[in-house]
């Protein structure tokens, strides 16, 4: 998916490398997950990032928020936390998360569609791109009233655009060619 700034890309490899010595790859992706989470709020990343203020109450506020972390974890949140560089955090569990489908030989999906989907119609349209692609894929939904209908998955920087909008924008370009 390409996700990540060059910064927070090499904490989460250093990390993720760690994390695969260790056989704790999933407990810190989840670890990560709930920091980004309270730090999506604009209220604690704000309270958080003032450059005053003791480093280790931050952290242990973030703790507290996010509940326990691992000593690996916390410690990059430390380091994050001194250089001033919190914000990051987001980006970095992304780019965590993008290095772990890349370990596991997972595809992540951007798919598009006019309403949402239930769990059942989502893992129809992860069967099939997995078949489409010749690997698994992990989908993560979003919703577009504009597309109309049908589904609009992005792969990598694969476009697949089975939407009703793309059909109807098409059968527009065809007759406008034969002209009147």
């Amino acid at each position: 998916m390409g996700i990540g700034s060059g910064p927070a890309r090499r904490y989460a490899d250093a990390l993720f490398t760690i994390a695969l010595d260790r056989g704790a790859i999933n407990p810190w992706q989840d670890e990560l997950d709930r920091v980004a989470t309270r730090l999506r709020d604009p209220a604690a990343m704000r309270a958080l990032s003032r450059p005053i203020g003791d480093l280790t109450a931050k952290r242990d506020a973030i703790e507290a928020l996010a509940g326990p972390l691992s000593r690996e974890v916390r410690t990059l949140v430390s380091i994050l936390l001194g250089r001033q560089r919190l914000h990051l955090v987001p980006v970095l569990a992304e780019a965590y998360r993008d290095r772990v489908r890349k370990h596991r030989g997972i595809e992540h999906a951007e798919v598009t569609t006019a309403v949402k989907l239930g769990a059942e119609d989502r893992g129809l349209i992860a069967r099939r791109l997995a078949g489409y692609l010749g690997r698994q894929v992990e989908i993560e939904h979003r919703v577009d009233p504009d597309i109309i209908g049908g589904v609009v998955a992005r792969v990598g920087d694969q476009l697949i655009d089975a939407s009703l909008r793309a059909r109807l924008e098409a059968l527009r370009r065809r007759m406008q060619s034969t002209g009147p």
